[in-house]
């Protein structure tokens, strides 16, 4: 029964229509099942500012921008269990990984030993983290969200806070972006900087974050940081 419950939460919060109702179904359901109360409260924290950044090695080098930040971070989907809630339960959210118009992509797909394959209608969500099922929290509350196209999600969604539209932290995004005339010690020079830039532009919110981002991430001989340079907003 409790694996039964876990799958219902995760199917509910992941569908992309109506969250508010289906939330309160499942509850409503299983209030009365054992372990309930645990379950629904199993990882649930709060605080001011919420970091979700899905490990990964590729986007490691972005660790140092929120380390000095007094904020929750999440970065594997056991401890997003319950994550609809603990967005809730903060002022701020700030998100960042690799993604698509579509959300912020998650590498794994099992929490807490439950094989989430068999369940079809996840299927289609498998890899997103946060979508557009999470957006009726997401509009309440300023955001940061650095990742590919994060734009398009963003506008779509009429979302506000600091954001990103494509920008290259691989070669192979180089080469997919026809960014040709580079290499990896231009990469490693942008990634560094981006880094360094965004540590600066998260601590302000308004537009006035871009141009911090943009004073300290500029070298126009490096055709990557030119490329991303043109690809920061704040709305």
């Amino acid at each position: 029964m409790q694996n039964k419950i876990i799958k219902n939460i995760i199917k509910e919060e992941y569908r992309d229509f109506n969250i508010n109702k289906l939330y309160d179904s499942y509850r409503s359901r299983y209030e009365n099942e054992p372990n309930y109360k645990e379950i629904v409260s199993k990882n649930v924290k709060e605080g001011s500012t919420l970091v979700i950044h899905p490990d990964d090695r590729t986007t490691d080098f972005l660790d140092p921008s929120y380390a000095d930040l007094s904020a929750t971070v999440l970065t594997n989907q056991k401890q997003m269990f319950n994550l609809r809630e603990t967005m809730r339960r903060h002022d701020r959210i700030i998100m960042m990984g690799h993604g698509t118009p579509f959300g912020l992509l998650m590498p794994k797909i099992t929490i807490y030993g439950v094989d989430l394959l068999d369940e079809v209608t996840l299927r289609r969500y498998r890899d997103y983290v946060l979508g557009s099922s999470y957006v009726d929290i997401l509009k309440t509350k300023p955001i940061v969200a650095v990742w590919c196209n994060a734009d398009q999600f963003i506008l779509q969604h009429d979302l506000h806070g600091f954001y990103t539209g494509m920008v290259i932290s691989e070669l192979c995004e180089a080469n997919y972006c026809n960014v040709n005339k580079c290499d990896q010690k231009d990469l490693n020079e942008s990634n560094e900087l981006f880094t360094l830039a965004l540590k600066e532009a998260i601590k302000i919110q308004s537009p006035q974050s871009v141009n911090v981002f943009k004073e300290i991430y500029n070298n126009p001989k490096n055709s990557i940081m030119v490329y991303n340079r043109q690809r920061i907003y704040y709305r």
